[in-house]
């Protein structure tokens, strides 16, 4: 369990508040600072919370205190949670970082009736990349007509040009993820890496088939 002393020094290594840990950690400010000063004994959920804030923003913990930057380019998600931890990375790295967009090819979006957990995970992400002005472009396969970002942030790759290998890139970072068992996000942090897939991204996405308006989406079209 780490302490209250790499609390405060992985706060410094990330040059955070304790309010930025608390948006990042789910853990209340007021907790967070009592936490720290040894006012009260921390309930497990809420280190574990901490802890898993300061890992995924890079930072290992070590014995005897000890708190430093991991030193890896390649990252891996993998098991059960896979989703969830590759798209707290997404958010949490647009965070730190900045930039107004992440490119997806290769997914294919879900129907929400037969899948309403996973729909329900991708829309709560949406809506908070939207709430820090961070907005999707999505290459998916033609006849998937399941929308969960809005429909003009998407378009349409022909079946047999199409690859089912879901692949972000946002940041610095680019991450190759599997949907179907076993689980396993690789996450690569290198702009070089990020910034040539991008391009190939952005010369796919130039002569892939923008989708017709669904008829529900006509009265809410907006943020062409």
């Amino acid at each position: 369990m780490i302490s209250p002393q790499q609390i405060r020094a992985g706060r410094a290594l990330l040059d955070w508040t304790q309010l930025q840990l608390s948006e990042r950690s789910g853990v209340s400010r007021a907790s967070i600072k009592n936490i720290e000063k040894g006012i009260t004994a921390p309930r497990m959920d809420s280190i574990e919370a901490i802890t898993k804030a300061f890992e995924d923003s890079g930072l290992e913990f070590l014995p005897g205190n000890g708190v430093r930057e991991r030193d890896q380019i390649v990252t891996v998600f993998e098991g059960e949670g896979t989703e969830e931890r590759l798209l707290n990375d997404i958010y949490q790295t647009m965070l730190l970082e900045g930039g107004d967009e992440v490119l997806i090819s290769g997914l294919e979006e879900m129907n929400p009736e037969t899948n309403p957990k996973e729909y329900a995970l991708a829309k709560t992400h949406l809506d908070r990349l939207k709430n820090i002005g961070v907005k999707e472009r999505i290459l998916g396969k033609e006849g998937n007509n399941n929308y969960i970002a809005p429909w003009h942030w998407y378009r349409k790759l022909p079946k047999e040009g199409f690859v089912s290998i879901p692949l972000f890139i946002y940041g610095s970072k680019i991450a190759l993820s599997t949907d179907t068992t076993p689980y396993k996000s690789i996450v690569i942090n290198n702009s070089l890496f990020a910034d040539s897939c991008r391009q190939l991204f952005n010369f796919v996405w130039e002569r892939a088939k923008t989708p017709e308006m669904p008829p529900e989406n006509i009265k809410d079209f907006d943020d062409v």
